[in-house]
C-alpha cells in the first residue's frame, strides 16, 4: 500500500478515536450521531495529521469537501462547509506528542477534559487511574464544606468566666478561652480582620468593671477530638509554616517569625516574634573563616519548643527571616490574651494553662460559667476564598475537622462497621458520603485528610472533573469559582501562564508535592466553550544539570503548556459533520482526499 493511502487511513482512524487508532491510550469522545470536521481537497499530496499540529488555520476558501467511506459497518459523511479551525483531534495529537517527550518516560500523566455544557469528553488519558493530587484535595474539601455548612457559616472563639466580678472590680474565678476552629483568628483576610481580637476581649472585661482576676486563664482546644498531628503529614514538614498544627484554638496562622541578624560585624542575634510563641532558642551560630558550608540552618525537633539555629549567615547578608510552625497554638493564644489584659490594666494573678485532647476541661461543666464575649470568624465564603487562592493547608484541614464535628453530632457513619473516634475520621466519613451523593465511585477517590499534604490522598482525573461539573450546578457555584486562582492574575497562579490564551481566563487550583504536580479547574476555549479539566503528573523527577541543579522546564510550566493548549482549542464549526463507525472493518474503500499545503505556524506566531 502506498504512503498516500497509509497516511490517509491513519488519519481517518485517528479521527475516529477507535481502538485501532494511533491514540491507543488516549480517548477522544465522538458524539453518538455526529462530530463536525471539514475535509478539504486540492492537488497537493496528503500530509499526515501531524502536519497541522498546533494550528488554528482555515483552509483556502476555494477548497471543497468530499465523502469518504470506511468499511461496511458505517461511514464518514462530510457536508460542504468552510472550516475555520482545526478539529478536536488536533488537540489530542498536540497533547499526545507533548506527553511522549523522553523526559516523561518514568512519569505518569492523568488528564480529563470535558465540555461543561454538553458533558462531552474532549480528551482523556489515564482518566480513571489514581493519582496523588496534592493541593487539588482542597477542591474536594471546599465543596464538602460549602455543601454541609453553607457559605455563611461562622465559627466563634469565646471568652468565659466562672464568676461575676465583685463591686470593687475583682473577679474571683477563672477565665476560659474556648476555640471552635476559626483558622483566621488574629489575621486580616478578604476584608475581615481580627488582628485586635485579644484587645477586644480585654475591653469586654473592662466594660464589666473587672480590674483584677484571682484565678487562672485556661485555654481550651478540645472542640476537635483527636491528635492535631494530621495523618499522612510528613514529619519534616511539621516545623514548616505551610504545615502548622490545626487545632480548635488557632492564632496568627499558628506560625512565628524567627529573625537572625548580625551584631555589628559578628554573627548572630536570634529573635522570635511573637515572644508568646514560647520558643526556646539554642543559638549555635558562628563566624565563618570563609563563605564555605551550607549557610544558616534551623531545626526544631517535632513536638518541642526548642529551636536550634546553627552555622552562619552568608557574606553580604545582614539578616534572614524564617516562618515556622508554633508547637502549641492554644498556649500562644493564651499568652497573647494575657498581654492584652496587662495592656488594659487588668492583673491576672494566676497562670495561663492549656487543655488539649484527650484531656477534659472541668470548667465546661461549671454551672456558673458565663460568656463574656466572642469573636466571630469571617463567613465560610471568605475562608474558602483565602484557602483556595493561597492554598492554605491550615484552613483546609480545619474545615474538614469542622465538618467532622457536625457529622459526629448526627452519630451516623453508615459505611463503616464502627463509628469514628476522632474529628478527622468523622470528616472523612462525611467526605465519602458526599462523594457517593455526587456519583464518584469509591475506587476513584480516597482521602486521608483535607489539605493534600498527605500522599494517601489519591483521586482519578475523571473524579475531579465530575466534582467540578457538579459544583457548577450548585447554589454556591459562584462562591467556589470566585475563590479559584486566576491565571496570570492572582493567588498561586499570579505569575503563571502570562501572555498565553489562558491568562485572565483559566480559573484553577494548583497542587504541588515532591514528584506530584496537578492543576484542575475551568477555562474558556477559543470557541467560547467552557471546559472543565484535570491535569495530573506523578512520579516525575525533574531533569538536573551536571551540578545537580534543576533545569527548565519546571513541572508547573508543563502543566501551563497543556492548559494553554486547552484555551487555544476551538470547536469544529456548525455545518460540518462526521459520522464515524465505532468498529471500522479491515476492508477500506476511499475516495482520495488531497488537502492543500498548510504549514503549522510556530508557537510564537499563534494568537
Amino acid at each position: 500500500m502506498s504512503r498516500f493511502w497509509k497516511s490517509l487511513i491513519a488519519g481517518l482512524l485517528l479521527l475516529a478515536g477507535g481502538a485501532n487508532a494511533a491514540l491507543a491510550h488516549d480517548h477522544v469522545s465522538v458524539p453518538a450521531k455526529s462530530a463536525m470536521v471539514a475535509m478539504p481537497t486540492s492537488s497537493a499530496a496528503v500530509a499526515p495529521p501531524t502536519a497541522v499540529l498546533g494550528t488554528d488555520l482555515s483552509p483556502p476558501a476555494s477548497q471543497t469537501t468530499q465523502a469518504v467511506q470506511i468499511g461496511r459497518t458505517g461511514s464518514v459523511t462530510v457536508r460542504a462547509a468552510v472550516a475555520t479551525v482545526v478539529p478536536p483531534v488536533a488537540l489530542a495529537q498536540r497533547i499526545r506528542i507533548f506527553l511522549e517527550q523522553p523526559r516523561f518516560k518514568g512519569a505518569i500523566w492523568g488528564i480529563d477534559v470535558e465540555d461543561l455544557r454538553s458533558g462531552r469528553t474532549l480528551y482523556a488519558h489515564n482518566a480513571h487511574k489514581l493519582f496523588i493530587l496534592a493541593s487539588n484535595t482542597k477542591l474536594f474539601t471546599a465543596s464538602l464544606a460549602l455543601a454541609k455548612l453553607g457559605p455563611n457559616y461562622r465559627m466563634d472563639t469565646s471568652l468565659y468566666a466562672t464568676a461575676r466580678p465583685s463591686g470593687n472590680g475583682v473577679l474571683r474565678g477563672d477565665l476560659l478561652l474556648y476555640g471552635r476552629g476559626d483558622p483566621s483568628l488574629g489575621m486580616r483576610i478578604e476584608g475581615y480582620s481580627s488582628a485586635d481580637w485579644a484587645q477586644r476581649l480585654a475591653e469586654a472585661l473592662v466594660a464589666q468593671g473587672i480590674r483584677s482576676i484571682h484565678g487562672n486563664l485556661i485555654v481550651d482546644d478540645t472542640y476537635f477530638q483527636g491528635s492535631p498531628i494530621t495523618p499522612g503529614w510528613e514529619a519534616e514538614d511539621l516545623q514548616s509554616a505551610f504545615a502548622p498544627l490545626p487545632t480548635a484554638l488557632n492564632v496568627q496562622g499558628n506560625v512565628f517569625r524567627l529573625l537572625v541578624s548580625r551584631r555589628g560585624r559578628h554573627c548572630c542575634k536570634v529573635v522570635v516574634k511573637p515572644a508568646a510563641a514560647g520558643i526556646h532558642i539554642f543559638n549555635l551560630t558562628r563566624e565563618a573563616a570563609n563563605d564555605g558550608g551550607n549557610g544558616l540552618g534551623i531545626y526544631r525537633p517535632p513536638g518541642t519548643h526548642r529551636v536550634y539555629v546553627y552555622d552562619h549567615l552568608r557574606t553580604g547578608l545582614r539578616t534572614r527571616e524564617f516562618l515556622l510552625s508554633v508547637p502549641d497554638p492554644a498556649l500562644m493564644a493564651g499568652k497573647l490574651l494575657r498581654e492584652a489584659l496587662v495592656g488594659k490594666g487588668i492583673r491576672l494573678h494566676g497562670t495561663v494553662r492549656a487543655v488539649h485532647w484527650p484531656q477534659t476541661d472541668p470548667l465546661l461543666s461549671n454551672p456558673h460559667l458565663r460568656r463574656v464575649a466572642s469573636i466571630a470568624s469571617p463567613p465560610l465564603r471568605a475562608l474558602i476564598h483565602h484557602m483556595l487562592k493561597q492554598s492554605d493547608n491550615l484552613y483546609a484541614q480545619l474545615l474538614l475537622l469542622q465538618v467532622g464535628v457536625k457529622t459526629a453530632q448526627t452519630g451516623v457513619c453508615s459505611d463503616r462497621p464502627r463509628l469514628p473516634v476522632n474529628s478527622n475520621e468523622w470528616g472523612l466519613c462525611a467526605m465519602r458520603a458526599f462523594l457517593r451523593h455526587i456519583g464518584i465511585p469509591a475506587a476513584e477517590a480516597n482521602f486521608d485528610e483535607g489539605s493534600g499534604l498527605s500522599r494517601k490522598d489519591v483521586v482519578a482525573p475523571a473524579a475531579m472533573v465530575s466534582l467540578l461539573d457538579w459544583v457548577r450546578q450548585q447554589p454556591f457555584a459562584t462562591v467556589f469559582d470566585e475563590a479559584l486562582p486566576v491565571a496570570g492574575v492572582d493567588g498561586t497562579l499570579q505569575w503563571r501562564m502570562r501572555g498565553g490564551a489562558a491568562m485572565d481566563n483559566l480559573h484553577a487550583k494548583t497542587g504541588t508535592l515532591a514528584y506530584a504536580y496537578t492543576l484542575a479547574g475551568y477555562v474558556t476555549d477559543a470557541g467560547g466553550r467552557t471546559l472543565v479539566f484535570s491535569l495530573m503528573l506523578n512520579n516525575y523527577l525533574r531533569q538536573m544539570d551536571s551540578q545537580g541543579i534543576p533545569v527548565d522546564p519546571r513541572p508547573t510550566q508543563d502543566l501551563d503548556a497543556l492548559a494553554d493548549m486547552l484555551a487555544d482549542t476551538r470547536a469544529v464549526p456548525d455545518g460540518s459533520s462526521v459520522r464515524i463507525s465505532q468498529r471500522p472493518e479491515v476492508g477500506v474503500t476511499v475516495t482520495p482526499v488531497k488537502p492543500a499545503d498548510v504549514r503549522a505556524r510556530p508557537e510564537s506566531e499563534r494568537p
